[in-house]
């Protein structure tokens, strides 16, 4: 049984989100098909780019955003959750839009060579984001900001394609860079003599100051990559596995998902019988299990809120959600609201604020499929928002971030664009 993994592993793809073309004055030049990272409350960069796409650094005092509360929108029909406008069609917006944030994405220029932007603010503003460029034309791999908005987490290639990529950098929104050549030492015991190490792991925040992490491994005669977790301090460059080795029953194959305080971690731990546990980290006890999981399938995915409150956790192909409080109790299940063919859980995602949970089901009846993302309030109990997602020929699963007010839902698909902005307060799409 393995919990959806969420870090990128050391391999080509880069599990981000696609599209976006930020509005800017015509002399400045026009990004191509975008990857999108993550939104960040305090933008790395904001200076417009030059032409020359090498934009003056400009020092940005990080402001708190307001807190958005949400307040269902007036309609004329009478419907139990409140629906975007226009069937989830994107607008273009007007020349004076903006958002509290940025996004920052990936795109290629002519020679297929990868650069990194950001858009936000009010109105907004575009630029290139001085990440390195001393690597080959695959460039860094971004891997998103930490909760408060202060990094943008990078890793970069190895020069020499023969060795593991090992370097984890930080890019601070004042311009700051910090870069480690990460010692895998510490991790080599765990390596079966039969596999090697190809790279390093840089995956999901967990706060602001540890990383989901580890390295990837290669077993001899496969093709498939391996993840071994443990826990990375990307500012000092540290392992900290005293986090991973400590838990009781914990298969390092596997995914353990800690809370942002780190007192509580998830994990699938094997016994007389297979079960999801929660352990309490402070005394490493199991305070509470599900074992009442499909072990044909074996795959979850588990997200705590920001503020370690309450985790979500899905066992994956199927229509329900389930929350339980930071001690396991409260028990809730919460369904796909359709009433007919078939649907699938794809992702979900915990708003800034922690009791909003947006998710993304795949809907199939007869002949017909579509993507459809509500927004559930775990306090009220009751879906909140729903709206289709715009997505063309374009079926894969998408991936989403919040805004830091938690005003904004930014999806699009990892392979093609575009990308989307849906208010929550107004019920527009906007493309």
């Amino acid at each position: 049984m393995r919990i959806k993994r969420l870090y990128l592993l050391s391999i080509g793809l880069i599990l981000i989100l696609v599209g976006c073309t930020p509005r800017q004055a015509a002399s400045n030049p026009t990004p191509l098909p975008t990857r999108l990272t993550l939104i960040s409350e305090t933008p790395p960069n904001l200076t417009p780019s030059e032409p020359t796409l090498e934009p003056p650094r400009l020092t940005v005092t990080p402001t708190p955003s307001p807190v958005f509360t949400y307040t269902p929108r007036p309609t004329q029909t009478a419907v139990e959750i409140q629906s975007c406008q226009g069937d989830g069609v994107p607008k273009k917006p007007d020349e004076n839009f903006g958002f509290d944030g940025v996004i920052a994405f990936q795109t290629f220029d002519d020679a297929s060579q990868s650069m990194y932007f950001t858009v936000g603010g009010n109105p907004l503003v575009y630029s290139l984001l001085p990440l390195p460029r001393e690597q080959d034309e695959r460039g860094p791999i971004v891997t998103g900001f930490s909760p408060n908005g202060e990094w943008l987490g990078y890793t970069k290639w190895s020069t020499d394609q023969q060795q593991p990529h090992r370097t984890i950098g930080l890019l601070s929104y004042d311009g700051t860079v910090i870069e480690h050549e990460m010692d895998f030492t510490p991790l080599e015991p765990l390596v079966p003599g039969n596999a090697k190490i190809v790279g390093l792991g840089f995956g999901e925040w967990i706060n602001n100051e540890l990383v989901d992490s580890g390295v990837s491994i290669n077993f001899e005669g496969r093709l498939t990559l391996v993840p071994i977790q443990s826990i990375l301090d990307p500012i000092n460059g540290s392992w900290e596995d005293e986090f991973i080795a400590a838990l009781p029953g914990f298969n390092r194959y596997e995914t353990a998902t800690f809370s942002p305080d780190m007192s509580r971690v998830v994990y699938p731990s094997v016994g007389e019988k297979l079960k999801l546990a929660l352990i309490d980290t402070t005394s490493n006890t199991e305070i509470w299990s599900d074992d009442n999981i499909n072990t044909a399938t074996g795959f979850f995915t588990v997200q705590w809120a920001p503020d370690s409150s309450i985790f979500a956790y899905n066992e994956n192909g199927t229509a329900k959600i389930f929350l339980a409080n930071r001690d396991g109790g409260e028990k809730r299940t919460v369904q796909a609201p359709v009433t007919s063919g078939t649907a699938i859980i794809y992702g979900f995602w915990w708003s800034p604020q922690n009791h909003l949970l947006a998710f993304s089901v795949f809907h199939t009846a007869g002949d017909v499929s579509r993507q459809i993302l509500y927004v559930f309030d775990s306090i009220a109990g009751k879906f909140v928002f729903q709206c289709p997602l715009y997505q063309g020929e374009e079926l894969d699963p998408p991936d989403l971030v919040w805004s830091p007010d938690s005003r904004y839902l930014a999806y699009s698909y990892r392979f093609a664009g575009p990308t989307v902005l849906l208010d929550l307060q107004t019920g527009q799409t906007i493309l």
